[in-house]
Formats: structure tokens, C-alpha cells, sequence
């Protein structure tokens, strides 16, 4: 599921392992007190490692600068928070909404409740009228 589901394609089927593979942030690194292996290898320092909190200080900042964030508010915020004087939609990243994933499940399960208790009383009012015009219809016959 999560293959489909990512919008950047990130979990990649492993045929070999028959497993999805994913980037995993080197949680075995940063139990060691490191950082993730991208982030001490990248040659421009361009990639951070921080907390949720500071990333999302940083995310604030740049927005009130007039640069372009992405992954901040997307879909309930994400993981990675990008930072750009280049509108993200430039680079191809899909336009994503700010409603999560939890939001839009329960707006939708509204919906279809709404949906199926709207179609019921329809139906037991198309069933009334329908007893109602037998009714008439032998009611009008018999006499």
C-alpha cells in the first residue's frame, strides 16, 4: 500500500528480498547519536538534521523571507521539510493538500454514512409511495 501511496515514490519493491524497501533515516545512526548517513555526506551541507520543532522554526522563517516550503503543511506535514527560492512545483513535486491523511479518512467515512442514510430514506420513500399508489390504485378499482 505504501508503494502507491507515497506521493514522491519513495518505498520501492525489493525484488530480491520480496519486500518494500524505504529510507529508514538511519535510525541505527541516530541511536549512536550520528547523523543519517545523507545528511554527513552531503558535500554542500545542503541536507539538516534536526528536530520536528526546529525544522518547523526554520520552515516559519523561510516562509516569512517569501521563500517556498514543501513538506511543511502538506498533507499534515511530512518528514522532510524542503526550503527553496524556487517554487517546489518547478522541480515536479505534486501539488498536495494540507489535510491529512486522518482528516481526509474521516471526511470521506462522513461522507459515504451521509451518502447511505440519504439513499435508505430515499428508498423507504419510494417504498411508501409505491404502497401508497397500490393502495389507491385497488382502493379505485373496487369500486
Amino acid at each position: 500500500y505504501c508503494e502507491m501511496a507515497c506521493p514522491w515514490g519513495i518505498p520501492q519493491f525489493d525484488e530480491e528480498l520480496h519486500s518494500i524497501r524505504k529510507c529508514t533515516m538511519c535510525f541505527d545512526r541516530i541511536d549512536q547519536g550520528l547523523e543519517p548517513a545523507c545528511v554527513a555526506t552531503c558535500p554542500t551541507d545542503t541536507l539538516q538534521f534536526m528536530t520536528r520543532e526546529e525544522a518547523e522554526r526554520k520552515a516559519q522563517e523561510a516562509e516569512a523571507e517569501g521563500l517556498y516550503t514543501y513538506g511543511y503543511s502538506e498533507i499534515g506535514g511530512t518528514s522532510w521539510i524542503y526550503i527553496s527560492d524556487v517554487s517546489f512545483s518547478e522541480f515536479g513535486l505534486p501539488e498536495l493538500s494540507s489535510v491529512t491523511h486522518k482528516d481526509f479518512q474521516s471526511n470521506l467515512l462522513t461522507r459515504f454514512a451521509a451518502v447511505g442514510l440519504l439513499g435508505g430514506a430515499a428508498l423507504v420513500v419510494l417504498k411508501t409511495y409505491a404502497d401508497r399508489r397500490e393502495t389507491l390504485s385497488r382502493e379505485g378499482g373496487g369500486e
